[in-house]
C-alpha cells in the first residue's frame, strides 16, 4: 500500500509539471478508424512541433503526402501518383490540425487543466475534453498510454495516443520514436515547392 501511495504522488506530481516539450519529433504508425471508409486505415509517418504554433506532418506509407505550418503560412502538399507528372501543393493561412491544437492545450499540464478532465487508471491516462473544447477540436477523450506508471514527466513518457473525434471518427498513434528539442533545419517548418508542382493559393 506505502509502494501503491508513493507511486500515486510521484505520478500526480509530474503530472502537474510541463508535460510538453517546446519541440519535439515522433516517427510514428497511424491506426485510423474512419466510419465513412467503414474500417481501419494505416500510415507510417513522421510528426514534428515547435511551440507554439509551427508543425510538420509527412505521411511516408503508403500514400505520401506533407502538410506544415511555419505558424503565418500552411502547405498541403499531394505528390504525384506517377513520377513525371504534376503533384499539388495548397497554400493557405496557418491552421491547425485537431491533433495540434490539442497538443497545445497540455502546455498547461494534465491536472487542473480547464480543457479536459483528467482520469488516472494503471498506465492509462482518459482525457475528457470539456466544452467549449469538445466543439472547438471535434475532440471526445484522448488516451495515453504510458511507458510504465510511475512516469508521465512529459509527452516522451507516453508510447500511445489514441483520440477519439466527436464524428465518432478515431485515431490512433503508436510511438515508434520520440526525441525532446530536436536540432531542426532551420527551413524545416517551411515547405519547399518540388518542379513541376501545381500551386493553389486559398
Amino acid at each position: 500500500m506505502k509502494v501503491f501511495i508513493l507511486t500515486l504522488l510521484l505520478l500526480q506530481s509530474a503530472l502537474a509539471s510541463e508535460f510538453l516539450p517546446a519541440s519535439f519529433l515522433i516517427e510514428y504508425t497511424e491506426s485510423f478508424k474512419s466510419i465513412s471508409k467503414g474500417g481501419n486505415v494505416k500510415y507510417q509517418g513522421r510528426f514534428s512541433f515547435s511551440y507554439p504554433d509551427k508543425f510538420r506532418l509527412d505521411v511516408t506509407d503508403p500514400d505520401p503526402s506533407s502538410v506544415v505550418s511555419n505558424g503565418v503560412k500552411s502547405w498541403r502538399y499531394t505528390p504525384p501518383f506517377i513520377e513525371g507528372e504534376q503533384g499539388e501543393v495548397e497554400i493557405s493561412k496557418a491552421s491547425d490540425l485537431p491533433v495540434t491544437k490539442f497538443l497545445k492545450t497540455l502546455k498547461k499540464g494534465l491536472q487542473k487543466n480547464p480543457s479536459f478532465k483528467t482520469q488516472i487508471k494503471g498506465t492509462d491516462i482518459t482525457l475528457t475534453m470539456n466544452e467549449p473544447w469538445r466543439k472547438n477540436l471535434g475532440i471526445k477523450q484522448v488516451l495515453l498510454k504510458l511507458k510504465d506508471s510511475s512516469q508521465s514527466k512529459t509527452l516522451a513518457d507516453v508510447s500511445e495516443l489514441e483520440i477519439f473525434y466527436s464524428n465518432n471518427n478515431q485515431m490512433k498513434w503508436v510511438f515508434k520514436e520520440f526525441k525532446a528539442l530536436p536540432a531542426f533545419d532551420k527551413n524545416h517548418f517551411d515547405f519547399q515547392i518540388p518542379a513541376k508542382t501545381k500551386v493553389v493559393e486559398n
